[in-house]
């Protein structure tokens, strides 16, 4: 009983310094982000992202939305400048902006 219990002491004091040490490509201080969160990876890095650093999450969300309602004219903008191999002007079109409720 008593080894269960210093084990679980361990545990709780090493998950995350193991988790840092193991190999990038297992992700698992992500994974253990994600579960503590009880979200899969993609809702817990959303969330963390829009916790840890909100104005960018916002900005980012904000280009996301430009770029979708503005497909069309993106795409003809970018085949313009690679015909020409210069830069060209763009024109889209953006809404009003919607304030969250908090």
């Amino acid at each position: 009983m008593g080894g269960v219990v210093i084990g679980m002491i361990l545990w709780a004091a090493f998950a995350g310094a193991v988790a840092r040490a193991a190999p990038e490509g297992w992700l698992w201080p992500e994974r253990m982000a994600a579960r503590t969160l009880r979200l899969d990876t993609w809702e817990a890095s959303r969330r963390l992202a829009a916790v840890s650093k909100p104005e960018q999450w916002n900005a980012m969300i904000r280009g996301g939305l430009l770029m979708q309602e503005n497909r069309a004219a993106i795409e003809r903008c970018g085949r313009d400048a690679a015909q020409t191999g210069e830069p060209v002007r763009c024109t889209v079109r953006i809404g009003p902006v919607e304030r969250s409720r908090k």
